[in-house]
């Protein structure tokens, strides 16, 4: 989706030659959630600015699906890329339904097909349409605001949004509910997103994978669990900060952070049932197991509705038959499994000796099970 490739920027000339971001290079996948982090001064809002050509690399490529963004004319790249910034910059003499608008009607959008996305927006962030429409700006309270500076950055559908400090001039409860909104968001409509935070809490609740930066330079690309099991260096674990990383992630089973009651389907349950079933207990994935009763592999409910419809799929057509198709031992470590979640794997189902299903585990269940363990062993060494 997006990739930079020895992106360098320089900022003045000769003695006062600044070297604001240094030989950067960065991928980030298709839906993906890429937070960028790091002291002041440290390149990650030059390099998001760079992305969509607010800053002109002084050299390096930023190529965004597959293309050099230096090739396309600079004012057709942004507005295809959302932006959502801090000050948020909602127009004060228009409505909340044409500031949604504005790129839609650039990219000559029909009006209906321009009032039809932006109730759906709205009411995606449950704003009744019917109430916030016609408002203006200055009716809304902050955290509306940044809501639908959001929603103006998602108006044309883009594959990539970027968002610079979004949440930082908000209280601390609006912006709580604002992250998690986001995360919602983010994962409901698979949109690869790269977001500047200077906020390590925020960093870590919102990022699929953290990038953080120091003088320009990457120090760490990680996924948020992995980076608080096994930071690089001292600048990566003060920065993180003490309180914040992950207990014995090297000796640790799994078994102690997985949820214990994923749902389990037989092979020879139809997709149909298969559906209710994860419909039923709100459950994204489902656990295959074999007719002995071991475990096949994990399926999602996505792969059960895109086959749905189609004659003579069953539900082993949609798993794999190895370890490499997300099963794993409870012995398994936790810094295993987090690598396992690091290299493309969403959920992981866990299994006993016998290899019947025991549990699943993904990076949530994994971060809450390991803040769980660090409560327990500060108290247990509080009392002692």
């Amino acid at each position: 989706m997006l990739e930079l490739k020895n992106v360098t920027k320089i900022f003045g000339k000769g003695s006062a030659e600044f070297k604001a971001v240094n030989s950067v290079n960065l991928k980030v996948r298709r839906g993906e959630l890429a937070v960028l982090i790091g002291p002041s001064g440290c390149g990650k809002t030059t390099t998001l600015k760079m992305i969509n050509r607010l800053v002109e690399p002084t050299s390096g490529q930023i190529l965004f699906r597959g293309k050099c963004t230096s090739e396309s004319n600079h004012v057709e790249l942004r507005r295809n890329i959302g932006y959502v910034i801090q000050s948020i910059g909602l127009f004060p003499h228009l409505t909340i339904a044409a500031n949604i608008e504005i790129v839609p009607r650039l990219k000559k959008w029909s009006r209906e097909k321009r009032q039809v996305r932006t109730r759906e927006l709205l009411e995606l962030v449950n704003l009744d349409p019917e109430i916030y429409a016609d408002r203006y700006p200055s009716e809304l309270s902050g955290g509306e605001q940044q809501r639908i500076g959001v929603l103006r950055a998602l108006a044309i559908e883009p594959d990539l949004i970027l968002m610079d400090e979004p949440f930082g001039a908000l209280d601390p409860i609006t912006r709580e509910q604002l992250q998690v909104e986001i995360k919602q968001l983010q994962r409901s409509l698979k949109k690869t997103v790269v977001f500047v935070t200077h906020d390590m809490d925020e960093a870590l609740k919102l990022a699929d994978t953290i990038v953080l930066m120091k003088d320009g330079k990457i120090i760490q690309r990680d996924a948020p669990e992995r980076m608080m099991a096994e930071p690089v260096n001292d600048f990566v674990r003060e920065f993180i900060g003490e309180d914040r990383l992950i207990p014995l992630p090297n000796i640790t089973p799994v078994s102690e952070v997985m949820v214990t009651d994923p749902l389990v389907v037989s092979e020879k349950t139809s997709l149909q049932e298969t559906l209710r079933a994860m419909q039923k207990k709100r459950s994204d994935f489902a656990v295959v197991t074999k007719a002995n009763q071991t475990a096949a592999g994990i399926i999602s409910a996505g792969s059960v509705q895109e086959v749905l419809l189609k004659k003579g799929i069953k539900l082993l057509d949609l798993v794999g038959d190895g370890p490499q198709d997300g099963i794993i031992r409870g012995s398994t470590t936790i810094r295993d499994a987090a690598a396992s979640l690091t290299n493309g794997a969403q959920v992981l189902c866990v299994v006993d000796r016998n290899n019947k299903p025991i549990g699943l585990v993904n990076r949530h269940s994994l971060l809450k099970g390991l803040v769980d363990i660090w409560d327990e062993n500060e108290s247990g060494s509080a009392e002692d």
